[in-house]
């Protein structure tokens, strides 16, 4: 009789110190194992399909849920629905922030982005100028909206703040009558570099529009300013006063 208690005692010890718990399955892939549809082959490793409907718990800790080897401490196959906040570290961030990888070694933080547009804008009765054939830095009589800081009223340029791909958008017209028959053309630098041109003939009665939009990829401290002159109507190196109807310079991140 003692023979057989130190034999049971043994064999006790042996599954507790080495089995494995398998719900709905006679063949569990983990410490713990729930085959929740009962679909599991008695032998070997379920399918892909077949783990859909597990969740798994292995010896190291990491729980799968639709897996049955789970390489995370939460590894999920399908979709995962919560109601409460997000908190990477504890913290559930502020409204309208996005969540940014920090990569591998280091969980996500919240980031505050700035999507608000810069306008400058000059009134339409600022005097400008012009030379044919020469063109001339545009200015800025009025701040509409600086939302990072770039304007620089003094300069009459916009000073980037951050990277990233920006809408810019250029207005600039005048009267009829008021410029003689005489075209305009925009320039758009970035430092000394010439990005973008628009040019604009002499319309009708002399009105003048000149509309210049397009999409850049800026990176911090850049310098951006916007050039204007005279295309046609004098001889070259005649100069003039222009009072613009409008010009309203943008730039706006996307």
């Amino acid at each position: 009789m003692k023979k057989k208690l130190i034999i049971l005692t043994a064999i006790s010890f042996s599954i507790l110190g080495f089995s494995q718990v398998g719900i709905n399955t006679t063949n569990p892939q983990g410490t713990l194992n729930i085959d929740g549809a009962k679909d599991n082959p008695s032998t070997g490793a379920p399918t892909a399909a077949q783990q859909l409907n597990d969740f798994t718990v292995t010896n190291t800790g990491n729980v799968g849920v639709g897996k049955t080897v789970p390489t995370e401490k939460i590894d999920v196959v399908g979709n995962v629905q919560f109601s409460g906040a997000l908190k990477p570290n504890g913290n559930a961030g502020t409204s309208g922030q996005v969540l940014t990888s920090q990569g591998n070694a280091s969980s996500p933080t919240w980031v505050t982005t700035s999507v608000t547009p810069v306008v400058a804008t000059v009134k339409s009765g600022e005097a400008m100028n012009f030379t044919n054939n020469s063109a001339q830095i545009l200015k800025f009589d009025t701040t509409e909206q600086d939302t990072w800081g770039g304007v620089n009223i003094s300069d009459d340029e916009i000073k980037i703040n951050q990277d990233g791909d920006f809408l810019v958008q250029v207005q600039f017209g005048f009267p009829g009558g008021s410029i003689n028959n005489n075209g305009i053309v925009l320039y758009l630098y970035k430092g000394t570099t010439l990005i973008q041109t628009m040019q604009a003939p002499a319309g009708v009665a002399n009105n003048t529009l000149c509309n210049l939009v397009g999409i850049h990829h800026f990176l911090a401290n850049d310098i951006i300013t916007v050039q204007g002159k005279e295309s046609n109507g004098d001889a070259v190196g005649v100069t003039k006063a222009w009072n613009p109807a409008f010009f309203r310079f943008s730039i706006a991140k996307l």
